[in-house]
């Protein structure tokens, strides 16, 4: 058995614990307890691997979070805080918020720029620098594109009355 379905389910997801030997004298009964144990501690392995990491992908958020306004953060922030592979991080995103990563930071962005826009008299500028755009250039086109108007616009229509 060392060989079959269950030694590769074991590989694939680092498992350490023993693995039952095929044996000619166990009979039927006895070979599928063992295989139906060793199947369900392969589970409980992997669930246990799935709820450790599930602190540090709510960490990689909460981070994330905290520091989609600065100018130029990336991925590679990410990676090199928490010591994960891109692709890693990537999965994280997908799996937390059904976004990319960049989707994600974009859609934060734009999100504070819409407040800032509604709520303060701070420029476009102003604004563009503090949710983490570089330009007030790419600010424009990214909520353009985003919200479908230009920020002057936006504001305008939404600027609360006083």
């Amino acid at each position: 058995m060392q060989n079959g379905i269950i030694s590769n389910a074991a590989i694939k997801v680092n498992y350490a614990g023993d693995l039952p030997e095929y044996n000619k004298k166990y009979k039927i009964n006895e070979l599928a307890f063992l295989i139906t144990n060793t199947i369900d501690d392969i589970c409980d392995f992997v669930c246990d691997l799935r709820n450790s990491n599930q602190d540090v992908y709510n960490e990689i958020i909460e981070f994330t979070d905290k520091n989609f306004n600065i100018t130029n953060f990336c991925l590679t922030d990410l990676t090199e805080k928490f010591n994960l592979s891109r692709k890693t991080v990537t999965n994280v995103f997908k799996q937390m918020t059904g976004m990319t990563f960049q989707e994600y930071i974009e859609n934060k962005r734009i999100e504070m720029a819409k407040y800032y826009l509604a709520e303060t008299d701070n420029t476009i500028s102003e604004i563009a620098n503090q949710c983490g755009y570089g330009t007030e250039n790419a600010f424009y086109k990214s909520f353009k594109k985003s919200v479908g108007i230009t920020p002057g616009t936006y504001r305008k229509s939404h600027a609360k009355k006083n």
